[in-house]
């Protein structure tokens, strides 16, 4: 970090599409060849866990266990130490976004089958499943007993985490891709026409606003200010504030 050396590299035989998880030592790394790389901080090769298909999204973990989905369907409960599978789910339909994993325990992602999931992390079994009409490109966010997310037909939805549920849902300008980002205060929403929408957690609309360029995913909160990265814009980085304000952006030199 300091300079911007190479340390080490470790090469796979697919693209890196998904973030690595790291947790205490280890590095879990799921590529485009369809598996899952355990690494030590060093970029050494502990394990390898295999799917049957590509991996595009990120893992989560709760200290003993790695959850991956995959292009296969799947979501697959990996043993952190071993790389051993503890259980494996069928969902009918792939996986592109990470899971979102709660305290207790639940695991909730969506399919590109149009359908949302709460799964039980230790077994593996299917507590409930919502079925949509559109296809969802979008990571739930749980936040308190609602679950955030949106679809690729315009609508920001909050669901009760207990059974799926529609608690509001907001008509929106563009699609939902991505992940919301949760505030204290707001939900907002990107959209890939380029509009931010924040309502209250109740679903009251607070602002909205429209940046040059797509909008693949929500603000990244820094303290009480969110910084947005914009894909096929001049502006690639732009800060504002709580209010939607802007602060600055970035333009790269040409």
């Amino acid at each position: 970090p300091s300079s911007g050396a190479e340390l080490w590299s470790f090469q796979a035989n697919g693209p890196w599409i998904a973030t690595p998880l790291v947790v205490g030592e280890t590095i879990f790394a799921p590529n485009g060849d369809g598996n899952l790389y355990a690494l030590d901080l060093n970029g050494n090769l502990l394990w390898k866990f295999k799917a049957d298909r590509a991996m595009w999204s990120h893992p989560v973990g709760n200290g003993n266990t790695v959850y991956q989905a995959a292009l296969d369907h799947k979501l697959y409960a990996v043993d952190m130490i071993s790389g051993q599978q503890k259980w494996v789910t069928d969902l009918g339909g792939a996986v592109v976004y990470s899971p979102t994993l709660s305290e207790d325990g639940i695991i909730y992602l969506a399919t590109l089958s149009r359908e949302l999931f709460a799964i039980n992390s230790e077994n593996g079994e299917i507590q409930w499943r919502r079925k949509f009409e559109e296809s969802l490109w979008s990571q739930p966010v749980l936040s308190g007993s609602q679950i955030f997310l949106g679809d690729l037909s315009n609508n920001a939805y909050a669901l009760n985490a207990a059974d799926g549920s529609n608690i509001w849902t907001q008509k929106l300008s563009g699609p939902v891709t991505g992940q919301p980002t949760v505030t204290e205060n707001a939900v907002i929403f990107a959209t890939e026409d380029g509009t931010l929408v924040a309502t209250t957690h109740d679903g009251e609309r607070l602002w909205s606003k429209t940046v040059e360029g797509k909008l693949y995913t929500g603000p990244i909160p820094m303290d009480d200010k969110l910084i947005i990265g914009v894909a096929l814009g001049e502006t690639p980085i732009i800060m504002i504030n709580s209010d939607g304000q802007d602060i600055w952006s970035f333009v790269p030199a040409k």
